[in-house]
């Protein structure tokens, strides 16, 4: 068997893949103005797989090269206060594939989330774009 036929958390082969090449994709769009208490940047929905279908994936931003193994990719990206001026900041962007019912995966980018503070704005364009198959567990 050949490495690439096993899940990347278990040691047994997958069997029925019944969806590949699949891919996802959102982005950060320079000017977007967020708070903080809703740390929620962007997010896409895509009808894919089967029910219990585990994913497998591999995800990247725009702004980095290497692409990076799993359903959760970190990156960061720049903001300002614009009650502040001028001064620009960079943020943890967590970015997270995951099914939400049998059939919709959803890809968030996220930030820290707090409470109150002043509106932030997003101060650069990113994309974050995932590769993945589905697989049914041979235990079920």
């Amino acid at each position: 068997m050949k490495i690439n036929e096993f899940r990347q958390n278990s040691d047994y082969g997958t069997l029925k893949n019944d969806t590949s090449g699949n891919s996802i994709s959102a982005s950060l769009v320079s000017g977007t103005d967020f708070n903080i208490s809703s740390p929620l940047l962007a997010s896409a929905t895509l009808n894919v797989g089967t029910i219990n279908a585990g994913i497998r994936a591999r995800g990247k931003s725009s702004k980095y090269t290497p692409w990076a193994n799993g359903i959760t990719v970190y990156s960061d990206f720049l903001y300002s206060i614009p009650s502040l001026g001028p001064t620009t900041y960079t943020g943890a962007l967590y970015c997270n594939l995951q099914r939400i019912s049998a059939n919709t995966i959803r890809l968030t980018l996220a930030t820290e989330g707090g409470t109150g503070g002043p509106d932030f704005r997003i101060q650069e364009n990113q994309t974050i774009t995932f590769v993945f198959s589905t697989f049914l567990s041979p235990f079920d």
